[in-house]
């Protein structure tokens, strides 16, 4: 790597006064993975505070439901069932970002220093929206949306690199994860370098508030069934999302989108790497801006770009967005789809995590796992258990996996619920642009493949248990033969002494085989048990447990 750091200018090519947002989202658990036999029942929730606590609804749910609900379908859809709502029931305050005095990144092996030393003497003030989305699962999406506020001051409306150092707050790419430890965020009563232990304490507050709806739906309904709120970590941090309402940009982009010659301009290399998540977006020829410009939607109002953690839209005047920045702080129905693509990615990662566990066991701190594909061998075993063949063992184990996919991923699928088609089909390009969907497919796949081999095994080890089993009867069969020429031999007297003797001769060596033959099959018996038995411990100790 170069050593030589550059020195680039905090050049402002955008204005991005009142006309910008950024949400970034975190995801929550509330169930926390230990109690997946619950579910919260989000209508009735709503319906409920609607009844009893009117002034809250009115302030922290409505706003929200007044959009949602004439754009989603029948809201009685058990898998898709969500409540949204505002934090706090006032007016969410003026946050102080402190940011550091310089945006360093790293590209093509080069470090480059952007001069921001304005800012370390006046930090930028931006408006602060807290939302959540509450789904019946109890996955949890708690958004806070940053808008940068309308001014004719460059230095208190904001620059494309103040967007560009929250953006990498979610992705750091560019060697960027330094910013996470070095950005100030601070109110009237919190203090501190970390955004996530910043909204924390905040939730914390309006948790702790009387009037608030976190106070109502956590403290007063939710937490007397023992479900609280985990801490907010770094590793919470899901995704993000940007919102530009600019007529300039819009029809900018618009226009050299459109005509494949045209060069790209300093406003469109910068919007480019905004939308990319590229800093390095000076370095960037003609043709690449105009391929990070290409949206996987747009309606000739909008247009929609998705990054694997980051979506952006570009709006040409919106009017929901102007009716929503006071109280989601970005576009209402941009908000929504944001949401339901991040809630069918984690769907996403929990058929991961158990197509992971069944293809290679329980993780662990070890580099080389041992016990990849243990389980599916010892599978075979069971091909040669006598009598018992394949059945209990492995068809209990397979039937607490499935039960464990139905209860975590199927009865938690959504269909696309959105009414219109700018939201369906918008949906549905952001799950193929990020993979999502071809993950679900896949694991899908890998999991029919391996109720097929279950199947397979079961059927291979009954079939062989059948086997043994004949055998044993027809031992018991020769046995009974011979016992019945022996009787007959008994009554023909003394006039046939040879014969009889014969035939009491071949019984006793039958018996005798037929015994030892049984002792020798009671013995595998019992050594098959024990095998199990020891793998089933062996498989507590350390290979995957699908809890049911």
């Amino acid at each position: 790597m170069n050593e030589e750091a550059r020195w680039l200018n905090d050049d402002r090519f955008l204005n991005l006064a009142g006309s910008a947002s950024i949400t970034l989202t975190f995801a929550l658990d509330l169930f926390g993975g230990k109690d997946r036999y619950r579910s919260i029942d989000v209508e009735r929730l709503k319906d409920a505070i609607e009844a009893q606590k009117p002034e809250i609804y009115a302030h922290s749910i409505k706003p929200c439901a007044s959009f949602f609900d004439d754009i989603l379908n029948a809201r009685s859809e058990a898998t898709s069932q969500q409540i949204t709502f505002l934090l706090n029931s006032t007016a969410s305050p003026a946050v102080n970002v402190e940011l550091p005095a310089s945006f360093d990144f790293t590209a093509e092996g080069e470090r480059f220093h952007i001069d921001r030393r304005h800012r370390s003497a006046a930090p930028l003030r931006l408006e602060l929206r807290e939302a959540a989305t509450l789904f019946s699962n109890g996955l949890m999406f708690l958004n806070a949306t940053f808008v940068f506020p309308q001014s004719d001051k460059p230095e208190e409306s904001g620059s494309e690199y103040d967007l560009f150092t929250l953006q990498k707050l979610v992705a750091p790419t560019e060697e960027c994860g330094y910013l996470r430890d070095t950005i100030g965020f601070s109110d009237a009563q919190v203090t501190t370098r970390n955004l996530a232990a910043f909204l924390e304490a905040r939730l914390r507050k309006a948790i702790a508030t009387e009037g608030t709806t976190a106070n109502e739906i956590f403290k007063h309904r939710l937490e007397r069934d023992g479900i609280a709120i985990p801490a907010i970590s770094w590793s919470a941090l899901h995704s993000g999302a940007a919102f530009f309402n600019s007529d300039e940009v819009f029809n900018a982009v618009e226009a050299f989108v459109a005509d494949e010659n045209a060069p790209a301009t300093d406003h469109l290399r910068l919007m480019a790497g905004l939308l990319q998540n590229i800093a390095d977006f000076r370095r960037q020829d003609d043709s690449e801006v105009r391929e990070s410009l290409r949206p996987i939607r747009k309606d000739g109002v909008l247009s929609i770009y998705c990054h694997p953690k980051f979506l952006a839209e570009l709006n040409l005047g919106s009017r929901t967005y102007a009716q929503a920045r006071g109280t989601l702080g970005t576009c209402p129905y941009f908000y929504l789809v944001q949401v339901f693509a991040a809630y069918r990615e984690k769907l996403a990662e929990t058929l991961d995590d158990y197509m992971q566990r069944i293809a290679y066991g329980a993780r662990s701190n070890v580099v080389v796992n041992n016990r990849y594909m243990k389980d599916h061998v010892d599978l075979l075993a069971y091909l040669d258990a006598p009598l018992t063949g394949a059945g209990g063992e492995i068809v209990r184990k397979f039937a607490k996996i499935r039960l464990g996919l139905f209860r975590d991923f199927f009865s938690r699928m959504p269909p696309n619920t959105f009414r219109y088609e700018n939201e369906k089909v918008t949906l549905d390009n952001i799950l193929d642009a990020r993979g999502v969907q071809d993950r679900i497919d896949a694991g899908l796949a890998m999991f029919a493949e391996h109720e097929k081999c279950v199947k397979d095994i079961h059927a291979f080890g009954e079939h062989n248990a059948e086997k043994q089993i004949s055998r044993f009867l027809l031992i018991l069969a020769v046995l009974g033969v011979v016992e019945v020429c022996s009787s007959i031999s008994q009554l023909l007297g003394n006039e046939q002494t040879a014969i009889n003797h014969a035939l009491r001769s071949t019984a006793y060596i039958v018996a005798a085989f037929g015994t030892g033959y049984l002792l020798v099959r009671l013995a595998m018996l019992l050594g098959s048990v024990a095998r199990v038995f020891l793998r089933c411990r062996s498989s507590e100790r350390g290979g995957p447990a699908f809890d049911g």
